[in-house]
């Protein structure tokens, strides 16, 4: 599964642009229960977490502290 692809097709969220390159983004109750489920997904097992840090986290050195910790 790609992780960017079923981000983006999670549209229950709310964004409203509070400047030209500032904006305050929220989720409605339905995509809460997205995030959940997809976070659950990408919690079974330790190369689907891992390839769920590498979509979403750009910084490489907090992808590896995660990585280092054990999971919970």
């Amino acid at each position: 599964m790609s992780w960017a692809r079923f981000w983006d097709a999670c549209r229950d969220s709310w964004c409203v642009y509070t400047g030209p390159d500032e904006a305050i983004t929220s989720l409605t109750r339905d995509g809460m229960e997205e995030l959940e489920q997809m976070l659950a997904h990408a919690r079974r097992t330790a190369d689907e977490w891992n390839d769920f840090l590498e979509a979403f986290v750009s910084d490489p050195h907090t992808i590896a502290r995660i990585k280092a910790k054990s999971p919970r």
